[in-house]
């Protein structure tokens, strides 16, 4: 159905000139990546400081690093990462970073505590998160009219406040912590994103100039998406290890060592998203550089 969607609607642009397509630097970001996400996600099996976790940490950064460089260097790259001296693509493409780092937080905890502690079905998870995504949904072309009137900072930072906010109550939940109580939580944490998303995207494309703007969006949605996974690994990793520390401490009900554990990444990404609040200060800036001198 999509590549009919494609197919029909979207219109095929010819290119004036053929451009070789950058194979070192596509195998560089490929491995790097895929070499970083496998050490982050089995980090506490293998243990952080063994050699199969470290050797593919150092091979991965090492690979990212020659990645970065080959790209600045090569008159063809596969990403254009000249596009960060933008100066709002750069602070908006931090922030879209913050955010998705904030929303896999609560895709990743809220229904593992729903599953694991309060011992709900796959089903009853979802009808539980189901209005905080309704409300995503709902609350997007809503925002896409308000954006036009306002321009994005205050949009982005009611989401920021309402993101912390909604992450801290989440810090202090309880094994006993009622399902209206979590469902609500999540919604308010969903509106907040739903401030965040359209526009901040917004305001880093129309940042970069139109030559650029295949680059930009290549690198918001590579950044996102690679950033998804680490932190769903981290945040994995973290919540073992604490409800570990937890019962080594003397607290042998596994359900509340959990929920403690969840907690603290709770507690974890909170922090991380109150960094986000001075940042989008930085949204009322517009200047643009012209890369082409640099």
């Amino acid at each position: 159905m999509s590549i009919f969607i494609v197919a029909k609607f979207i219109p095929y642009y010819k290119m004036s000139e053929k451009k070789s397509f950058d194979t070192l630097g596509f195998l560089s970001v490929v491995i790097s990546s895929s070499f970083l996400l496998i050490s982050v996600s089995h980090g506490s099996e293998w243990g952080w400081g063994s050699w199969k976790t470290m050797s593919l940490l150092g091979i991965g950064v090492v690979l990212l690093a020659f990645f970065i460089i080959w790209e600045l260097k090569n008159a063809s790259p596969l990403l254009q990462l000249k596009v960060f001296r933008f100066p709002r693509f750069r602070y908006s493409l931090i922030l879209n970073c913050i955010v998705t780092i904030s929303m896999y937080t609560g895709t990743l905890l809220v229904p593992l505590y729903l599953q694991t502690v309060l011992m709900l079905s796959p089903m009853d998870t979802g009808l539980i998160l189901l209005p905080g995504a309704l409300v995503m949904a709902v609350a997007a072309p809503i925002i896409g009219k308000f954006y036009n009137r306002i321009g994005p900072f205050k949009l982005v930072f009611s989401g920021i406040i309402i993101i912390v906010a909604g992450s801290a109550a989440f810090s202090n939940i309880t094994a006993t912590s009622s399902i209206y109580m979590i469902a609500g939580l999540q919604l308010v944490r969903c509106l907040g994103i739903a401030l965040c998303n359209m526009p901040l995207t917004n305001a880093a494309m129309s940042a970069v100039s139109s030559e650029y703007s295949g680059h930009a969006s290549s690198i918001t949605n590579w950044a996102r998406q690679g950033l998804a996974s680490l932190s769903i690994g981290i945040f994995s990793a973290l919540i073992v290890s604490r409800t570990s520390y937890y019962v080594g401490e003397g607290v042998t009900n596994k359900p509340i060592a959990t929920t403690m554990g969840i907690d603290d990444v709770f507690m974890v990404g909170t922090i991380i998203a109150v960094v986000a609040v001075p940042l989008t200060f930085l949204l009322r800036k517009k200047g643009k550089v012209d890369l082409a001198e640099a």
